[in-house]
Parts: C-alpha cells; structure tokens; sequence
C-alpha cells in the first residue's frame, strides 16, 4: 500500500486512476466537457466562452456526481469555470467530505440506504464497486477514525460502532436500515446492525462479506490484544502528526487488529446474509463457534476461492458470487 493509496482523495473515491494524479483529474474532466460541448476541451477553457449555460451546467455536474461522487453546486461554475479550476473543486470538496466520517458515495436514488462499513486499512473503497452494482440505491460509506493526522482510533468495535451509528443517523434518523461489512472488520458491522436493533429500529439486513470472527479467546489472548489497543492510543497521542501509510500501518491497522481481538458478539436476531470463501468457510460457518450460532435467520452463500475470490466482479454487466448474493438478498430484504 503506498501513500497515494492513502491520500485522502483516493481513500474516499476508491478511484486513483481519476483522483490519485492532478493531471489525470484535470484530463477526465476535459472528457466531460467534450461530452457535453461535442468538441476538444483545453485544461483552462473556459465553460462560457464555450457557449455554456444552465442546461449543459447541469449535465456536467451530473456527470460529475456519477463520475466522482461529489455533489457540487451549479454555483460553482462561476467560481470555477474551466477543467483545471473545477478539478482543483472536486479535490477540495471530496477532502472537506472526508474529513467526516460518513462519506456519500451515492447520496441519490431510492430504496432504504446500504451503510458499508471499512476493512482493515480503514478506508471506504469497497463502497465503490458496490455502487456499480447497485447504481439506483443510496449508498454511505463509514472510514474508520484515526486515518487523518491528530485523529484518535478506536480500539473497540462497541465504541466504534456507537459512533457509526450517531452517524448514519444525520442522514437516516430512523430505519429501516441495510448494513454492509467485509473482511476482519466485519463484526463493526454487526455492531452497528445490533445496536440499532437494540434501540428498537428496524434493520432489514446484515451482509457480512468473508468475515474473519475468531470466537473462544484465552484470557491471555485477550490481554495480548487489549495491550495491543493500549500501543495504539499511545502512538496515536505521541505522534499526532503522522500520516499515510506509516499512520496506518502504526496505528489504525494496530487498533484494528486490538478491536478484532477483543470484540465478544452478542446472538443476532435479525436477517444476514453471510459470503465466504472456502478458504474460510469452517471457521466462520461451523455450527457451534461460528456465526450460524449467533444468528437464528441467516443466509450462507459459499465461494470457492480465497479471501479475495470474494470480492471479484462486482459489476451490472458479469456479477460474480457476491455481487449476485447480495442482490438476490436486497430484493427480498429491500
């Protein structure tokens, strides 16, 4: 993982390719002009002189949200008319977007919300492709604290997940709600599902994508990880200015690592739905210590493969295993 993958623009798009390079904003931006002028755009044209107005402003801007996730006001082209100034625009607002912890990446759209909460490097890149499957759903992504300089993490996913869900609930008051987690961090998302249960809402499902849930930890393991959690926070608080990739791999990975080990889930009695891979179906599925034993109304769906098998295809056009689970599962639990 290098810092780019870590900036902050390409933590919340999911999408270096676009927003890692200045230049390469600025040159997809220019596309989008000359999809919407039918002619050449040059980096500094200027949106006016070439004939714009509110109509052709409004399809640039829609183009931008689908491209970029950021909503931007038509207001803005008369502060940031050519491709150069609105691609210095779209960073700008994606930052001050990110500085949240609830990211938008579809903000539109109908049906109940899918909330996604991160992996382990704390980032809300996966929430990308689940949007290009489900183009027409809301979508939130949930980036963990403690990946921007001065921000603390957490180190227990009952914490963690109390703050997810003041969060969701700026944008989403009430249920019902559709919660997402993937990986070792999965069980923040099952945190999350449980405690708005147990605040009385409705969760119309839990989908956990090849969770990593270690049950039967040894006191002595559990202190290993408490220790780890307490290394975490004091790094956090001696080193306030770090950032990027040494920040995550000292601290939010550490803290992470700390909050899988001592989280103790609690049975379920809502809806999921459970992808996993073979690599890790006899953990994760055994009836006794995995999360059949937690959850009475559950859904399994096997993928042959290792860890990242799961996460392939995750398009309209060749859905693979995951992709097909979880539409097949929001369109019984919409």
């Amino acid at each position: 993982m290098t810092d780019q993958a870590l900036s902050t623009s390409a933590v919340i798009a999911g999408d270096r390719r676009a927003l890692g390079d200045s230049s390469a904003l600025v040159t997809h931006v220019r596309r989008l002009f000359a999809d919407v002028f039918q002619a050449p755009v040059g980096s500094d044209d200027d949106f006016f002189d070439l004939g714009g107005d509110s109509l052709a402003g409004e399809t640039l801007l829609v183009a931008f949200e689908h491209e970029f996730s950021v909503a931007l006001p038509l207001s803005v082209l008369l502060e940031a008319s050519t491709p150069r100034a609105l691609a210095r625009a779209i960073v700008a607002k994606r930052q001050s977007d990110y500085r949240g912890i609830l990211v938008p990446v579809n903000a539109k759209g109908s049906g109940t919300p899918l909330f996604c909460t991160h992996g382990l490097t704390g980032t809300a890149t996966f929430s990308r492709k689940i949007r290009k499957v489900f183009p027409d759903r809301p979508i939130y992504a949930l980036r963990s604290p403690g990946l921007l300089p001065g921000e603390t993490p957490f180190v227990s996913f009952t914490e963690m997940a109390r703050r997810y869900v003041e969060e969701i609930r700026t944008v989403r008051p009430s249920g019902p709600y559709l919660i997402f987690g993937q990986c070792g961090p999965a069980n923040v998302a099952y945190e999350v599902a449980q405690q708005l249960l147990e605040a009385g809402e409705t969760v119309s499902g839990l989908i956990l994508a090849d969770p990593d849930f270690r049950p039967s930890r040894s006191k002595i393991v559990r202190s290993y990880y408490q220790q780890k959690g307490r290394g975490a926070l004091r790094l956090a608080e001696q080193n306030p200015g770090l950032s990027g990739t040494a920040r995550w791999r000292r601290i939010v990975r550490q803290a992470m690592h700390a909050a899988m080990g001592t989280y103790e889930p609690r049975p379920y009695r809502g809806k999921a739905l459970v992808v996993v891979s073979s690599q890790h179906a006899g953990r994760m599925l055994d009836a006794r210590l995995g999360y059949p034993a937690l959850i009475a109304d559950i859904e399994t769906v096997v993928v042959e493969g290792r860890h990242r098998d799961v996460f392939g295809g995750m398009t309209r056009d060749a859905p693979g295993a995951l992709a097909l689970a979880m539409s097949s599962f929001l369109d019984r639990h919409p």
